[in-house]
C-alpha cells in the first residue's frame, strides 16, 4: 500500500463548453463561476462516493488505499466552507471497506454507511458508523447474511434512528433479510439511535434489483429509488417503491422502454410527487442519455425528458430548487475529453432546459455528487485522476 498522504489544492478545471442537447434552450443564462476547487489524495487510489453539508463546511466520504489498515478503508474528510481540510479519518479492518452515504446528525456528528468485508458475518455486510464532530468513532454496527450485502443510501429518520437501503444476496443466518426473491434484492433496514436493528424488509423478483436513493416521506414512510430487471418492460427499468413506516409495501411503479434504464437519484417534489433521474438506452439520441421522470404522489407518470448528445450521458445526482426546478449532476462522454466530463444543467418544473454547463476535470472522474447550498450555489463532489493515474477526491463550489 502506498503511503505519504498529501493534499493537493488548486484549479483542476481545464475547460468549459456547451453541449448540444435533445432539448434546446432559447434563453441565455449566466454562466456560473467556479469559486474554488480542491483535490485530496495520496499515493494510491482514493475515491469519493458521497458528499454532504457539515457543520460550517462539508463532509465527504468514500474509500482509500493511500492510508489506513486494509486493502481499502472508509475515508471521511471534513472541510470548512472554502473547501480546506479540517480533519480526516480512516475506518476499517484488513479487507475492503467503503462508504457510500453520509449524513449530519443532530449532535454535530456524522453517520456513515457503506459496506465492510473486514467485519460482520458475510463476504460483505452493511456497515453503519457513528462518529462525533471530529470524526472519532462512537459506535458501529454491521447487518447482513453470509453472502454479499451492500448499503448504498442512508437517512437520519425523524424518530432519531437511521434507515439504510441497499441490495442483498444473503437469505439466511442472523441479521439477514426476512425474505429473499432473486439474485439481488432491495433491502431496507431500520435501526434505532444506537444502530440496533428494529426491522428489515426485502423487495424484488427473480432478476437483479438494485438501489440508488432512500428518502423519508412526510407520512413517516419511505420512498425507494431503484432499478429492476425483475419487472417492467426492458432489460432494466426505473423502479419506484413506496412503503409505510415499518416497510410494508404500499405501491410500486416501473418506468422504461425496451432497452436499459438505471435510476441513480430520487427527490420528493414540491407538489407531493417524485422525480427520478438516471440513464436510458430506450429513448434519446445517444447510446445512453440522461433521463428525468416526473410522477405524482402515487407514482403515475406525469412527464419525462431525455438530455444528451450522440455518445453516452449519465446522471449521477439531482437536487430540487426552491422554485420547483431541478439541477442534475451528470457525466457526459465527448470526443474531446475521452473519459468524460462533469456536466451540470438545470431544468424547470416541467423539464425545460435552463442552465447548461460542462466542466472538464483532468482525464477521469466518477460518482458525481451534488448539493445545493444556502446561497444557491452548488457543491460538486467526485473523483478525478492525478498525473500518475491514481484517483483522488475532488470537490468544487460553483455559483454565479
Amino acid at each position: 500500500m502506498r503511503q505519504n498522504l498529501v493534499i493537493i489544492e488548486g484549479l483542476v478545471l481545464v475547460g468549459f463548453m456547451f453541449l448540444a442537447l435533445v432539448v434546446s434552450a432559447p434563453v441565455v443564462f449566466a454562466e456560473p463561476s467556479v469559486q474554488w476547487v480542491k483535490t485530496f489524495g495520496g499515493m494510491g487510489d482514493d475515491e469519493a462516493l458521497c458528499v454532504q453539508v457539515g457543520v460550517d463546511g462539508y463532509v465527504f466520504a468514500g474509500m482509500t488505499n493511500s492510508s489506513g489498515s486494509g486493502q481499502y478503508d472508509v475515508w471521511l474528510i471534513k472541510t470548512d466552507s472554502s473547501g480546506s481540510m479540517e480533519w480526516n479519518r480512516t475506518y476499517g479492518g484488513s479487507f475492503n471497506d467503503m462508504a457510500y452515504s453520509v449524513v449530519a446528525t443532530d449532535d454535530g456528528g456524522y453517520a456513515v454507511a457503506g459496506i465492510t468485508s473486514s467485519f460482520g458475518s458475510g463476504d460483505a455486510d452493511f456497515w453503519l458508523l457513528k462518529v462525533d464532530s471530529f470524526g472519532n468513532l462512537e459506535w458501529n454496527q454491521t447487518y447482513g447474511g453470509p453472502d454479499h450485502d451492500s448499503c448504498r443510501s442512508l437517512v437520519a429518520t425523524s424518530d432519531g434512528g437511521y434507515a439504510l437501503l441497499g441490495f442483498v444476496s444473503s437469505s439466511d443466518d442472523a441479521g439477514a433479510p426476512l425474505g429473499f426473491f432473486g439474485n439481488l434484492d432491495v433491502w431496507l433496514v431500520k435501526v434505532d439511535s444506537l444502530g440496533n436493528l428494529q426491522w428489515n424488509q426485502t423487495y424484488g423478483g427473480s432478476g437483479l434489483d438494485s438501489v440508488s436513493t432512500l428518502i423519508e416521506t412526510n407520512d413517516g414512510g419511505y420512498a425507494l429509488g431503484c432499478s429492476t430487471a425483475s419487472f417492467g418492460a426492458g432489460s432494466a427499468d426505473f423502479w419506484l417503491i413506496k412503503v409505510d413506516s415499518v416497510g410494508n409495501l404500499q405501491w410500486s411503479q416501473t418506468y422504461g422502454g425496451s432497452g436499459t434504464e438505471y435510476s441513480n437519484s430520487l427527490v420528493a417534489t414540491l407538489d407531493g410527487g417524485y422525480a427520478l433521474a438516471g440513464s436510458t438506452s430506450s429513448f434519446g439520441a445517444g447510446s445512453a442519455d440522461v433521463w428525468l421522470v416526473k410522477v405524482d404522489s402515487v407514482g403515475n407518470l406525469e412527464w419525462n425528458q431525455t438530455y444528451g448528445g450522440s455518445i453516452a450521458d449519465y446522471c449521477d445526482s439531482m437536487v430540487i430548487s426552491s422554485d420547483g426546478g431541478y439541477t442534475l449532476a451528470c457525466i457526459t462522454q465527448t470526443p474531446t475529453f475521452g473519459d468524460g466530463v462533469f456536466w451540470l444543467f438545470t431544468v424547470d418544473s416541467s423539464g425545460s432546459l435552463g442552465l447548461n454547463q460542462t466542466y472538464a476535470v483532468s482525464a477521469h472522474h466518477s460518482h458525481t455528487s451534488l448539493l445545493l447550498t444556502a446561497d444557491e450555489s452548488y457543491i460538486l463532489g467526485g473523483s478525478t485522476r492525478d498525473p500518475m493515474g491514481y484517483r483522488d477526491f475532488w470537490l468544487a463550489k460553483i455559483g454565479e
